[in-house]
């Protein structure tokens, strides 16, 4: 059986909230507490999904811009591309134009996108 988040919850006692926590080396939880759950998780064979690691920022236009030639727009991007890399996620930015001819297959892609979570 793979050992999952729930899983290494029931057997530490701790919350589903904490156990993620711990296992994402996030703040706020204590240091004590983040060894215990890394040692369960490790002697359950507890292993990272990482295709949780990526999101999606899609932009739906039904008409007008939402982004512009501006820089703050582009600089929004950026940022958010390079700080969701930085704490290692992939990022993926979709634009989809309501009245485009390939709407459909845009959102179809998308949905059936199996590197998303």
């Amino acid at each position: 059986m793979k050992v999952n988040i729930k899983k290494i919850s029931e057997l530490s006692g701790f919350s589903v909230a904490t156990v993620s926590n711990a296992l994402s080396n996030k703040r706020g939880v204590n240091k004590d507490t983040a060894e215990k759950i890394i040692k369960i998780a490790r002697e359950n064979g507890y292993i990272k999904d990482e295709k949780i690691k990526r999101i999606k920022m899609v932009t739906y236009r039904d008409s007008g811009e939402v982004f512009t030639e501006s820089p703050f727009f582009s600089t929004l991007l950026d940022s958010i591309e390079a700080e969701s890399r930085r704490s290692g996620y992939d990022v993926s930015i979709v634009n989809l134009y309501r009245h485009h001819s390939d709407f459909e297959d845009n959102v179809r892609e998308l949905l059936n996108d199996t590197t998303s979570a």
